[in-house]
């Protein structure tokens, strides 16, 4: 694992924008901006992008679950559309995961 460990969470800092928390000792991991006006998203999109990125930890398990109940539990013996499915879920783990260093 290359990320902080959830789960974490969704705060609003002392400026009232939203910030993502890892769950270490409610470490911070991020400021979620917003922009009220045309500069950016509004303070109800910024929200939404909070709660979409606070999710990633558990989303990731999902996936993690999802990759090895085709490739473990199924060996590999998959439908067409099985097939196309794992392919998807595979990629996007090698994506979140990152090149091999």
């Amino acid at each position: 694992m290359k990320h902080t460990p959830g789960p974490w969470r969704v705060a609003e800092n002392a400026i009232g924008t939203e910030m993502i928390l890892g769950s270490i000792s409610a470490y911070r991991l991020a400021d979620i901006c917003s922009y009220e006006g045309t500069l950016g998203p509004t303070k109800e999109i910024s929200r939404a992008n909070a709660r979409l990125i606070a999710a990633c930890p558990v989303m990731l398990d999902i996936l993690q679950t999802v990759n090895a109940y085709f490739y473990e539990y199924r060996n590999g013996e998959l439908s067409g559309y099985e097939h196309e499915l794992a392919g998807q879920v595979g990629a996007l783990v090698a994506m979140i995961d990152g090149p091999e260093e």
